[in-house]
């Protein structure tokens, strides 16, 4: 279970990717939308069909000056134009408990950590729902990178609540050919700054340095057989596919979208019954891993039975009795060794325009 931080998956990344070219890069496409009577053909990223991770519906394009990213509009975009929807592969969605669960997280003596936040909290779009519940968007396919305006042409609006929530980008009015498209982040980040911090494993276990980095600490004593984490996909963890990784790497990525990848090579953990990945948003991401002398695990020690709940896909449980202050060890391989999710085969070089040959060939 790839909780701790030098256990992850291998996402086949590489470091010496490329940096951002000073000069500036268009990342532009010829693949078009069909016209539809209201509007005429829109190019977009990627491809059209309903698989798409790249549903830019209207004629912009991301621009990179000097590191700088920006989208500008390549032709006049009428106002409630839907710039942008959402799929299941191009974002990811927390709630508003999430996000303070991640907030409340360890992000001090964790450099991965504290990018994590930093990327969330830079890049999470706050919106409500139609029932009222808040939601943190985090968009993975470049559109992120409207820039900060207190009077924006793009406002991001939520359709539907539960399972048929869905996302999109609406032009608040005319826009321009040429001009730069905008949000109220601004709003977003004191949204942030308002959230409060939340740790459900407060009174549990504490992170605090170790001789891997960082490590996770009992608060008090256990017994073997009691369980102390489970992974809940509304609150302390959320579910993600290769194909969010592949949505991320295919688009520019910024410094700070790079500790996101970071993140997710080194904070999830395959589950054996979803056939998923799971991003952990509390302190249980800093297990550290000891294949001969495990004192935590997923299986009782005793009935051999999963720890976890029904409903639930993953839970620790300790399988010696250990006492206070003691440094908690799992063996991964119990958590991950029949999951059957092939790790993404598609390296990207961030400073090119590759990123878009290779998905024109296929390769997303």
């Amino acid at each position: 279970m790839s909780k701790g931080g030098h256990k992850g998956l291998d996402w086949s990344f590489r470091e010496d990717a490329g940096s951002d070219s000073d000069s500036a890069v268009e990342l532009t496409s010829s693949v078009s939308l069909s016209p539809t009577p209201d509007r005429p053909v829109s190019p977009v990223l990627g491809s059209p069909d309903k698989e798409s991770r790249h549903l830019f519906l209207a004629p912009w394009h991301l621009q990179v000056i000097e590191g700088v990213a920006s989208i500008l509009a390549d032709d006049v975009i009428p106002e409630g134009t839907v710039c942008w929807k959402s799929s299941n592969t191009n974002c990811f969605v927390l709630s508003e408990e999430q996000f303070s669960i991640l907030k409340g997280s360890e992000r001090v003596i964790s450099d991965v950590s504290a990018g994590f936040y930093e990327s969330i909290s830079r890049f999470g779009s706050w919106t409500s729902d139609e029932l009222g519940a808040t939601r943190v968007v985090v968009r993975l396919d470049g559109s992120q990178y409207t820039i900060a305006s207190a009077k924006p042409n793009l406002q991001l609006i939520t359709e539907g609540h539960g399972a048929d929530l869905s996302f999109k980008l609406v032009a608040l009015r005319n826009i321009s050919a040429g001009e730069t498209l905008s949000e109220d982040w601004d709003s977003f980040h004191r949204r942030v700054e308002a959230a409060p911090l939340l740790d459900p494993l407060a009174g549990v276990c504490l992170a605090g340095p170790s001789k891997f980095g960082v490590g996770l600490y009992t608060c008090k004593s256990f017994v073997a057989g009691e369980k102390w984490w489970e992974a809940d996909g509304k609150k302390n963890a959320i579910s993600l596919s290769v194909a969010h990784v592949r949505t991320l790497r295919a688009s520019h990525m910024c410094d700070v979208m790079r500790k996101l990848d970071e993140t997710l090579r080194t904070y999830t953990f395959g589950d054996q019954i979803s056939k998923e990945f799971f991003l952990i948003l509390d302190n249980g991401r800093f297990v550290n891993h000891d294949a001969d002398h495990p004192n935590s695990g997923a299986d009782h020690p005793v009935t051999g039975k999963p720890f976890h709940s029904k409903g639930y896909t993953s839970a620790s449980g300790f399988i010696v009795d250990v006492p206070i202050g003691t440094e908690i060890f799992e063996n991964y391989a119990t958590f991950e060794e029949d999951t059957e999710i092939a790790p993404d085969p598609f390296p990207v070089d961030y400073a090119s325009k590759k990123i878009l040959e290779s998905s024109a060939a296929g390769h997303v």
